[in-house]
């Protein structure tokens, strides 16, 4: 197991002896954690990273959540944007746990790595291309472990008629793919 609590400040370790505490006096949703003890839990394996609505105020933020138990434990991250943006790639938060996962990948494992594209992969929060940079793999080896796995790939898909017919042009148009 890998250990970041050095990486931690004075203050992080003191806000997260008192946020503990604070839960197991009061046995109310616990207060965020630093995202580097987040992905200490998160290497056990029993837990997992999604979006969802914070039990204190109701906002939809990063969470860190235990597979089994659902508890969720919200991230503490300098980005405040609300992730209940329609684009989620307007989402600050998840950007942030972008950068900062980039800076720790040479410290995770590979099954780590995989297990969090995977994650982000199944939570629509990144493509299968974005998913397997992020497991450190090329394309064709994540979608083979995803089906050695037997995990779905999700094909795009388009909304937009008028978009879908514009993409759709420019594939017959640029391939020897014949149309329906």
């Amino acid at each position: 197991m890998l250990y970041l609590v050095p990486m931690l400040s004075k203050n992080e370790v003191q806000f997260m002896i008192q946020s503990l505490q604070h839960t197991a006096l009061n046995g109310s949703p616990p207060m965020p954690i630093p995202f580097e003890m987040a992905m200490e839990l998160y290497q056990t394996e029993r837990y997992r990273l999604a979006r969802a609505v914070d039990a204190l105020d109701g906002e939809t933020r990063w969470h860190i959540i235990h597979r089994d138990s659902e508890r969720k434990i919200p991230l503490l991250l300098n980005a405040t944007t609300s992730t209940d943006a329609e684009d989620p790639w307007e989402d600050e938060q998840f950007d942030e746990i972008i950068e900062r996962l980039e800076i720790m990948f040479h410290n995770l494992s590979d099954e780590v790595r995989w297990q969090i594209a995977i994650d982000f992969y199944e939570a629509d929060e990144v493509s299968s291309g974005r998913a397997a940079e992020i497991a450190g793999m090329d394309c064709f080896s994540f979608r083979d472990k995803m089906k050695m796995k037997g995990i779905e790939f999700k094909r795009a898909y388009i909304d937009d008629p008028v978009e879908r017919a514009k993409i759709e042009e420019l594939i017959y148009a640029t391939t020897n793919i014949p149309r329906p």
